[in-house]
């Protein structure tokens, strides 16, 4: 086993480079914002709290509702084609995932998902939104922590906080 060469800390991010693996930089969690003219997006701000205020209005199983734009963005170079990087994410609280066409997933606090990678070398932006919705004083902070992976190799790490309004 190869001993890691680089850890760094960003705002509770860790990611790990090895000599034989993906290497990660630049790593940033935050709000994300779109750039309409290139239809792409950005961390604007980086934060590991996402207070759940409704402004933008996303597609969630074919309806329009509104939503918070969050994510995260790095830098790499090193992937192997046809390797993915395979994400687990554990929540304090149960969530039910979807998409603009669907519903994916039941709910429950563990899920898992991954991500393509097109090239050898670039920059990678993994746009997420959470539905707007108020939730009971006792239950308006879900914290989620994730665990990125390629090759079976921990190459990134994270966690935020969700807050929602409270009725």
């Amino acid at each position: 086993m190869k001993a890691i060469n680089l850890t760094t800390f960003i705002l509770g991010a860790l990611v790990f480079n090895t000599a034989d693996a993906i290497e990660i930089s630049g790593f940033k969690f935050g709000l994300v914002c779109p750039d309409r003219e290139t239809k792409s997006a950005w961390v604007c701000h980086e934060t590991k709290r996402i207070n759940l205020t409704g402004q933008a209005v996303c597609t969630y199983n074919k309806q329009k509702a509104p939503c918070t734009w969050y994510g995260f963005s790095f830098k790499y170079k090193n992937h192997k084609n046809n390797h993915k990087i395979n994400c687990i994410s554990v929540s304090s609280a149960p969530s039910i995932l979807g998409n603009p066409e669907s519903i994916d997933a039941s709910s429950r606090t563990e899920h898992k998902y991954s991500l393509e990678l097109n090239e050898e070398s670039g920059f990678f932006v993994n746009p997420q939104y959470t539905v707007y919705a108020i939730k009971s004083a006792h239950n308006y902070l879900h914290n989620t922590k994730t665990e990125c992976y390629a090759e079976d190799k921990l190459i990134f790490k994270y966690d935020y906080d969700i807050i929602y309004p409270v009725k």
